[in-house]
């Protein structure tokens, strides 16, 4: 009986001592947008298109060498960094796919189109010419990497 009762007793510290592993863990949870956007983000592209294109407006693509224009976040605050120009800073806000920027007293709000570990790619429109003939709209698309 006794030797049962032992035997009882392993078997069952064994079965308490064993968990999950984090991964299998329903509760953990992905990163957000705010945990995934920390850290500096270096241009590598900006695709502008235009709708409707006209030979003032067509569509254009700029490659980016490491370090030339990158964005750096950190909690609440981002620093924009362009080789030509002196750097900026700001705050910054996500709310779902949006990211809004806050410096010197003017907003900016750009879509967040893909952002992962290594990658962000966002997105903003506007009117580049209005007339009383035409509306040209502007879209550029930036891809970060890390």
């Amino acid at each position: 009986m006794k030797k049962l009762l032992f035997i009882f007793l392993l078997a069952s510290s064994q079965l308490s001592t064993t968990s999950c592993a984090k991964k299998d863990d329903p509760a953990a949870a992905a990163p957000t947008n705010n945990q995934l956007i920390l850290g500096r983000w270096d241009l590598a592209k900006r695709e502008t298109t235009f709708s409707p294109t006209t030979s003032t407006f067509k569509d254009n693509s700029i490659l980016y060498a490491k370090g030339d224009s990158y964005l750096t976040f950190e909690t609440a605050t981002v620093i924009s960094y362009d080789k030509s120009i002196s750097p900026t800073s700001g705050t910054y806000t996500i709310s779902n796919n949006q990211l809004s920027t806050t410096s010197g007293g003017t907003t900016n709000a750009v879509q967040i189109n893909q952002l992962t570990a290594n990658q962000l790619v966002l997105q903003d429109s506007y009117v580049a010419r209005s007339n009383a003939n035409t509306n040209v709209t502007a879209t550029n698309i930036y891809t970060y990497q890390r």
